[in-house]
C-alpha cells in the first residue's frame, strides 16, 4: 500500500483535474482497508482509532459529495463486518467516536463546500471588477478622443473667426463699432483659451501631452 501511495504521489501532476477526487477516493479506501485490515488481525477493538483519523481527513480532502459518502460508508459497513464476523464485542465508547468521527467529517465536508462556494463567487467579482475597469478605460478613451476631435474641429473655425475679427479692427469705424468688434475678439480669445484647455485635458487622459521648453526672457 505504501509503494502504490508514493507511486500516485509521484504522478499526481499528471492525473486530470477530473480525476483528482476519484483518486484521493482511492487512497482513501486504500487506508480504511489497512485499518480495518489490522483490526481484522489483531482482533483488538483498539485498532478502530486508525479508522477515526480516515473519515474525519475524508471530509477533509474529498470535494465530491458522491465520493465522501462512499468513504464514510466503507469505514462503517467494514468495521460492522469485521466486529460481527469476528464476534468482537461492540464496546459503546468505539462506537461513540465513530459516530463522533463521521459527524465531524461531515462539518468539514460542508465548510469545504463553502469555502470553495465563496472562492468562486470571489473569482466571479474579481472577473466582473477587470471588466468593468475595462469598459470604464475604453469609455475614457473614446471620452477623451471624442473631446480632443471635437476641440480641433471647433479651433479651425474660430481661427478663421479671430483673423477675420482682426481684419475689421483695422478697417474704418465709429467708436461704437470699434466696441463690438473689441468685444467679438476677447469672446472669441477666450473660446480659443477654453478650447485649448479641454484639447490639453483630452491629451493628457489620452497620455499624449507634450511639454515644451521656453527660454524665459
Amino acid at each position: 500500500m505504501a509503494t502504490v501511495s508514493v507511486v500516485i504521489g509521484l504522478k499526481a501532476p499528471k492525473i486530470s483535474s477530473a480525476r483528482h477526487s476519484l483518486t484521493i477516493l482511492f487512497l482513501m479506501l486504500m487506508a480504511s482497508s489497512n485499518s480495518l485490515l489490522h483490526l481484522w488481525l489483531s482482533e483488538a477493538p483498539e485498532q478502530t482509532t486508525n479508522m477515526f483519523v480516515t473519515i474525519i481527513a475524508s471530509g477533509i480532502v474529498l470535494s465530491n459529495r458522491n465520493h465522501w459518502t462512499a468513504s464514510i460508508l466503507f469505514n462503517w459497513i467494514g468495521w460492522f463486518t469485521v466486529n460481527f464476523t469476528l464476534e468482537i464485542a461492540l464496546i459503546q465508547h468505539f462506537f461513540f467516536v465513530m459516530t463522533m468521527s463521521t459527524l465531524l467529517s461531515w462539518f468539514a465536508d460542508l465548510a469545504r463546500k463553502k469555502l470553495v462556494e465563496t472562492q468562486l463567487e470571489l473569482e466571479k467579482e474579481i472577473d466582473l471588477a477587470v471588466q468593468h475597469e475595462h469598459e470604464a478605460k475604453a469609455a475614457t478613451e473614446a471620452k477623451s478622443a471624442f473631446l480632443a476631435n471635437m476641440s480641433h474641429e471647433i479651433r479651425t473655425p474660430m481661427n478663421g473667426t479671430i483673423g477675420m475679427i482682426e481684419l475689421v479692427s483695422h478697417s474704418k469705424q465709429d467708436e461704437e463699432q470699434k466696441d463690438y468688434m473689441k468685444t467679438a475678439k476677447l469672446s472669441a480669445e477666450s473660446l480659443m483659451i477654453i478650447t485649448n484647455d479641454i484639447l490639453n485635458f483630452s491629451k493628457i487622459e489620452a497620455g499624449e501631452l507634450t511639454i515644451e521648453q521656453v527660454d524665459l526672457i
